[in-house]
């Protein structure tokens, strides 16, 4: 967006995204990133950890890629943001969810969701949306009184081992819901 002149409005951090494994000798040759070492990758994660980005690792066990987004700039949480039930289209295994009696209502973790996942309840207290909440637990490291807690859903989710299974499963989806709107069982 600083292309167009229309800069983040949460955060100056520009280095965020990480490329890992067989998409890094791509990335570097084609000039579209840098190596860098462990310290610094530490550093940049306690960056964005502490701008509230949303760290969105590849869905998979081995991923190839790391994106920290901000609900400004990047494009899958500002189109996802848009959709009734955003938590269909991201895999989480938790989701997030306030203690009442805990709550001082200070709006602290309104503020830090990405997602406009919270809002204040008719006691003005923070109340979660499950259907908009997406579990990235930002709102959790924010809470001054520690009131939100990230539970863990009832059915885990296991991701693929790496890019290629992910890819694999989702082309075997795919191929299912053909099959199925064809009638071929």
């Amino acid at each position: 967006k600083d292309l167009i002149g229309k800069p983040c409005k949460y955060s100056d951090l520009r280095e965020v995204c990480f490329v890992l494994n067989s998409s890094v000798q791509h990335i570097i040759d084609n000039q579209m990133g840098r190596e860098i070492t462990k310290q610094e990758a530490y550093e940049i994660f306690q960056k964005v950890k502490q701008a509230g980005f949303i760290i969105q690792p590849g869905n998979a066990l081995n991923p190839n890629f790391i994106c920290c987004c901000c609900g400004d700039c990047c494009d899958m949480l500002t189109n996802i943001r848009k959709l009734d039930r955003p938590l269909d289209m991201i895999h989480s295994n938790y989701f997030a969810q306030v203690e009442e009696s805990q709550c001082i209502g200070c709006g602290t973790c309104i503020e830090r969701c990405q997602m406009e996942a919270i809002s204040f309840n008719d006691m003005d207290l923070a109340e979660v949306n499950r259907n908009l909440c997406i579990g990235c637990g930002n709102c959790v490291v924010v809470c001054p009184e520690e009131a939100i807690k990230l539970n863990k859903k009832g059915i885990e989710e296991k991701p693929p081992e790496d890019t290629k299974q992910l890819f694999l499963k989702i082309m075997n989806k795919r191929a299912e819901l053909r099959r199925k709107e064809k009638g071929i069982e």
